[in-house]
């Protein structure tokens, strides 16, 4: 069995800090379109505004799935 490489110890911290960084820059990015989607739909109740995020984040394209091109 192939040894696995030992991460050290500033790493792992740098690691650990730059998936904080990301997990909030993808929490302040819904946030945002969440807003322009209220802005978008001003007299919709919340259950629409939230359907229309969850759709944004579902059907949003990808970069990093093929798409057969």
């Amino acid at each position: 069995m192939k040894e696995q490489p030992v991460v050290s110890a500033a790493e792992t911290k740098r690691y650990r800090e730059n998936l904080i960084a990301a997990a909030e820059l993808s929490d302040f990015g819904i946030a945002l379109m969440r807003q322009n989607i209220a802005r978008a739909l001003p007299n919709s109740s919340r259950e629409i505004i939230d359907r229309e995020l969850l759709r944004w984040l579902v059907e949003q394209p990808s970069h990093f799935v093929p798409n057969g091109d």
